[in-house]
């Protein structure tokens, strides 16, 4: 799903994509810039200010992932 998001985001004018996490890399080649595919939530708030995050994990990870966001204060 997570894919899906990238892919959109990217083409979106009013966005600026910050990155994707994914710590199997970009398998689906949607990223456009390598360099913004991060194996970590650290490596990716370690490249610069993220304003929100979509969560795009398997749902048993969502409230782990959710709350690392948010002690970040990443909407």
């Amino acid at each position: 799903m997570g894919r899906h998001h990238a892919r959109i985001l990217q083409s979106s004018p009013r966005v600026r994509f910050a990155g994707a996490v994914d710590p199997g890399g970009d398998r689906w080649g949607v990223v456009r810039d390598p360099a913004l595919v991060f194996d970590s939530i650290d490596a990716a708030a370690a490249a610069g200010p993220i304003d929100l995050a979509i969560v795009a994990v398997p749902t048993e990870d969502h409230l782990a992932i959710a709350r690392e966001l948010a002690g970040r204060g990443i909407h």
